[in-house]
């Protein structure tokens, strides 16, 4: 399915997203020390996940979330978030075992994002209004923050 342009960035995000979850599992098979996996996770999201919630909060959420259609798969969006989040305190304060929070988060976010581009952005797409795609997509271009690439310890090729 094509992807509105306005949307693009998102996506492109995703794509990023999916490669980190794809990392991650690839440095649990492997036998990577969680140690350096949650150091890269912690990166990622604070140069970049974070970051990429947020714009999905300031211009999806807003036209969607008092809408029939649209109610439920925000709600679910905006639920997930949090989840994420709180996965990520977890890392940070050294919260529970690291390597099954690792494989919980890596699984979640294949699932979030398919989610997202299956689901949330075709209703956006079709229920936000031409002119405030417009506008989403000019804020979402002058945001947008390729994906990451100063930590790169390349676990997930060992």
């Amino acid at each position: 399915m094509k992807r509105d342009n306005n949307l693009e960035t998102l996506s492109w995000e995703h794509h990023d997203g999916l490669v980190v979850a794809y990392r991650v599992e690839k440095g649990l098979g492997n036998g990577t020390h969680p140690k350096i996996m949650v150091e890269y996770l912690l990166h990622i999201w604070d140069h970049v996940l974070q970051h990429h919630f947020w714009q999905e909060e300031q211009t999806i959420k807003p036209h969607l979330q008092h809408t029939k259609d649209g109610e439920k798969l925000i709600n679910q969006m905006l639920e997930e978030h949090t989840t994420f989040k709180n996965m990520i305190e977890k890392l940070y304060h050294k919260d529970g075992d690291q390597r099954t929070i690792l494989s919980e988060f890596a699984q979640r976010l294949n699932r979030h994002i398919r989610f997202e581009e299956r689901q949330l952005f075709p209703i956006a797409e079709e229920i936000i209004p031409n002119d405030k795609m417009i506008q989403i997509g000019k804020f979402l271009h002058e945001q947008h923050r390729p994906g990451n690439k100063e930590r790169d310890p390349k676990f997930w090729k060992d």
